[in-house]
């Protein structure tokens, strides 16, 4: 160690100092998250909801590919911006399998 510095600090003094080493590297990785595009992750009966079909029909959608689901740790999600692309990408919900619409 003969580039090396050693002082003696007392604890709480180290944990200051970590605190704020911690501090300023967050601050420094802030703009790169806020620079991130909000997406909306909707549950399936939110997706369900937002869309005005019944659960079933929303799982018949996901099932034929029409709306993807993702997997966020052990959750399943659904992007609000991709359901309406399929929405408009359809048109209408008509002849889809699996419930009926309104609820």
């Amino acid at each position: 160690m003969s580039n090396g510095i050693i002082i003696q600090v007392t604890i709480p003094e180290f944990k200051l100092m970590i605190s704020e080493i911690f501090q300023s590297e967050l601050q420094k990785s802030k703009p790169s998250v806020e620079k991130r595009p909000e997406q909306s992750l909707l549950t399936r009966k939110e997706g369900a909801n937002y869309l005005k079909v019944s659960l079933p029909t929303f799982d018949s959608l996901t099932k034929q590919g029409e709306i993807q689901a993702h997997i966020v740790g052990k959750l399943i999600r659904f992007k609000k911006e991709e359901i309406e692309a399929a929405f408009s990408k359809r048109g209408n919900l008509k002849n889809v399998k699996g419930g009926s619409h309104g609820k």
